[in-house]
């Protein structure tokens, strides 16, 4: 039950990933549907310029941190919609999010790993079994002495 709440993070991202793809948004982002709808797009964006880079930065962190196939596509719209400045930055701010979404859910998922790495022969003095308890090592702040490895 706690790895399966641990992983609830990733599969709602899976799920989210699955609904935006079989809801065909993306379809409505492709190229010529771009231009077909190029002026009603324009005027959209003049009308609620926030707005419109808002649900942008959404859509294209939803799309990063699921891992949807057209990625790309959504970037391209971007730069399409808002011009070559305007449509890189907002572009990087949902790459950002996304990426820093997908991340922390991998590390709630997985765990953040050792927090204190074995220590090298270097800077840690072995001992025999026998006398390891009684021993000090030079990294005095990890147990990897003295826990048995």
């Amino acid at each position: 039950m706690k790895r399966l709440r641990a992983a609830l993070p990733l599969l709602l991202l899976i799920l989210a990933g699955i609904v935006l793809f079989a809801s065909g948004a993306f379809a409505r982002l492709h190229p010529e549907h771009l231009v077909a709808h190029q002026r009603e797009l324009h005027t959209q964006i003049i009308e609620h310029p926030w707005l419109s880079r808002l649900v942008y930065v959404g859509v294209l962190t939803l799309a990063t941190a699921t891992g949807v196939p057209g990625t790309i596509v959504v970037i391209l719209a971007g730069g399409f919609a808002f011009g070559v400045v305007d449509g890189t930055l907002t572009s990087s701010v949902g790459l950002t999010m996304g990426s820093l979404i997908l991340y922390l859910a991998s590390r709630y998922a997985f765990g953040s790993g050792s927090k204190h790495p074995r220590p090298s022969s270097r800077n840690c003095t072995t001992a025999s079994n026998a006398t390891r308890s009684a021993t000090r090592c030079s990294c005095a702040s990890c147990r990897w002495c003295h826990s048995g490895w």
